[in-house]
């Protein structure tokens, strides 16, 4: 069985890091991270209350000041929100979502979940950094999900795939691979004046990334690509 990564980002509530650390215990995770919390760290006793016997999650959850350092050692990244919106990623119901992981990844492939603020959510930019999105199925009358309720729904179907035996291990690179080859990209095509529309140039590079991210590149194609490039800008 996987066991992802839950990382929240912004979350404002200590009741709701509680309530989130008893739903992971509940289905087996262990690793909890949070980017930058609203009401700081360590959390009030409203979370150790809320948590149960969760509450060794809030004592061992690595906390950080960004969301990319958060997933840099991460090889696979699933945003949660409570609309679909316009990306050109690979979206699908958390079900669906988790039966390709379980199907493609074998377990040292570190897969990280992200879930937004209460209030709203994950920005687009913070969207941009998954490889998939995924949306729970809700009723149109009151679509947004308490925060733990949210976990609870992806941490129930990783437990459910127990072991899935896969024909063959997919190797990934981890975010932190990734970057150094996008940010190679980026800064050598804006040394070329690649990006001579500056209204469009964010659209441009968003595209880019999704264009590099559903090729889920191995470490060591993002080796390969990082060496032409350099030998190009040469």
């Amino acid at each position: 069985m996987h066991k992802p990564y839950i990382i929240l980002v912004c979350p404002q509530l200590a009741e709701n890091i509680g309530a989130v650390a008893r739903s992971m215990s509940n289905f087996g995770l262990e690793n909890l991270r949070i980017v930058s919390p609203r009401d700081g760290w360590p959390p009030s006793n409203k979370a150790y209350e809320l948590s149960a016997k969760g509450n060794y999650l809030l004592d061992k959850a690595k906390i950080y000041n960004n969301l990319n350092c958060a997933i840099a050692d991460l090889n696979f990244i699933i945003a949660a929100t409570a609309r679909p919106r316009y990306m050109v990623k690979k979206i699908g119901h958390p079900k669906e979502i988790i039966e390709y992981c379980s199907q493609k990844f074998d377990k040292d492939v570190k897969i990280g979940i992200l879930f937004g603020r209460e209030n709203n959510g994950l920005t687009n930019e913070e969207l941009g950094l998954a490889d998939v999105i995924s949306v729970i199925p809700t009723s149109e009358q009151n679509p947004s999900l308490n925060l733990a309720h949210a976990v609870s729904i992806f941490a129930y179907e990783f437990f459910s795939q127990g072991d899935v035996k896969i024909d063959e291990n997919h190797e990934i690179c981890n975010k932190e691979e990734f970057s150094s080859l996008f940010n190679l990209l980026i800064t050598s095509l804006e040394y070329k004046y690649y990006f001579k529309e500056k209204n469009i140039k964010n659209t441009m590079i968003q595209n880019i990334r999704n264009m590099f991210i559903r090729a889920e590149l191995s470490s060591q194609e993002i080796r390969t690509l990082i060496g032409i490039i350099k030998n190009l800008n040469k």
